[in-house]
């Protein structure tokens, strides 16, 4: 077990549980297709937080964004400036994933992000383009909501930001499923019992 600093979530287990399970046509699809909820678990994922400064035709715009620390392929996360200790909780926990990035590979991942989302707005109208950016916070985690499903010995995956409440793609699942590959099952608790411990192999 491992004090972290995690961003807040904004979605308790028991609304997580719900988007897992969806609506009763959602549910039976699902079911169908990766098999019924069998449990849930709160992992966490590092993340490094820059300020980003572009500078486009003479004219700069600043914002700050952070980047998992991990693969660097998670969507960025956007904040109205430093973290907030409001926005700040410590947590204990052995669920979270180590960094395997530098600051510098992680915010060399976040710039050509940026790169590429400015360009994709308009690649002719953008003229000397510049752009720096600058480690604000080493390390931070957040928290996503992971639905193990299936039957037997395997499992599925699904995956929700538990901050955004948005449901992941196949690139963050993946990143889950690697994690579990390397290391000892995570404590999970099946949707019926907070109590209740499952463990649970994961298939690819």
């Amino acid at each position: 077990m491992e004090s972290i600093c995690s961003l807040k979530p904004n979605v308790s287990r028991e609304q997580a549980i719900r988007l897992f399970e969806g609506g009763s046509l959602t549910r039976r699809l699902r079911s169908l297709r990766r098999g019924p909820l069998r449990s849930v678990a709160l992992v966490h994922v590092p993340f490094q937080l820059f300020s980003i400064e572009i500078t486009d035709r003479g004219v700069a715009d600043l914002s700050w964004l952070a980047q998992d620390a991990v693969t660097g392929t998670f969507d960025p996360y956007r904040f109205q400036g430093q973290i907030s200790d409001d926005q700040i909780t410590s947590v204990t926990t052995r669920n979270h994933i180590q960094p395997s990035l530098s600051c510098d590979e992680t915010m060399e991942r976040l710039k050509n992000k940026v790169r590429r989302t400015v360009f994709g707005r308009g690649f002719f109208r953008v003229r000397q383009l510049e752009i720096h950016a600058k480690l604000l916070l080493s390390e931070f985690y957040v928290p996503y909501w992971v639905g193990f499903c299936g039957a037997g010995s395997n499992a599925n995956l699904a995956v929700i930001d538990a901050v955004r409440g948005v449901f992941e793609g196949a690139k963050v699942r993946n990143c889950f499923y690697e994690w579990l590959a390397q290391k000892q099952e995570p404590e999970v608790s099946s949707p019926e019992s907070v109590s209740t411990v499952t463990r649970l192999a994961v298939g690819s």
